[in-house]
């Protein structure tokens, strides 16, 4: 189920047309595409770009199949994520509003952090295998304040100004078109 915090936030990444919600899939109003709705996320990947998704999602779907589930005791004592948050959650401080956008959130480690703090967290990857993952990894840590959304960067399905705060460390080096994102 697509919650009303992302019918607020999401538009089409082809065109970023308003967008119509059934249970299992998504409609733009403006030009008609469709989007698969997958285990509760939306698959929010333009056609072009899906194509060559789906090339890799064999290869993602046993990565992240193979992945050991994290020691949820063990995430806020890592060396790496401590060092983000330290970073991340003064920020949110003193900017954040709303929600926490993570642009590559791959494993969830920090949308966990934060939705313990009791802020609305986005986890938003390329790769459905890894959302699938980062909800099994939130759901056992008892976490229900967050929202996954699969998509392309350089085809943001978020309408302007929506989103809290962004973050995106570890994951603009994975693909070409950086500039694009960006903006």
């Amino acid at each position: 189920m697509i919650t009303q915090l992302l019918k607020d936030k999401l538009a089409c990444p082809s065109c970023m047309g308003p967008l119509r919600f059934d249970n299992d899939s998504i409609k733009c109003l403006s030009c008609g595409a469709v989007y698969e709705v997958i285990d509760g996320i939306p698959i929010m990947l333009p056609a072009d770009i899906k194509k060559q998704s789906d090339k890799e999602s064999a290869f993602w779907e046993d990565y992240w199949g193979k992945t050991p589930m994290h020691d949820i005791a063990e995430v806020p004592k890592q060396a790496d994520i401590i060092s983000v948050t330290d970073h991340v959650v003064p920020l949110w401080d003193k900017y954040g509003k709303d929600c926490f956008f993570e642009a590559g959130c791959g494993t969830g480690r920090l949308l966990y952090l934060l939705a313990k703090k009791g802020i609305n967290v986005i986890g938003y990857d390329n790769s459905p295998a890894a959302l699938k993952y980062t909800a099994r990894f939130l759901k056992a840590a008892g976490v229900s304040n967050y929202h996954l959304v699969c998509g392309d960067m350089r085809y943001l399905p978020f309408k302007d100004n929506t989103l809290g705060m962004i973050y995106g460390g570890g994951s603009i080096e994975h693909f070409d078109g950086q500039q694009k994102a960006i903006n």
